[in-house]
């Protein structure tokens, strides 16, 4: 929580690789 920027890093890899995972199987959570 004392590191926003690691956080905000992390973040937006996380929202760039879920969205394609989960086109290519919208079954998996």
């Amino acid at each position: 929580m004392i590191e926003t920027g690691k956080e905000e890093r992390i973040g937006i890899r996380g929202t760039t690789a879920m969205p394609n995972p989960a086109l290519t199987n919208p079954a998996t959570p």
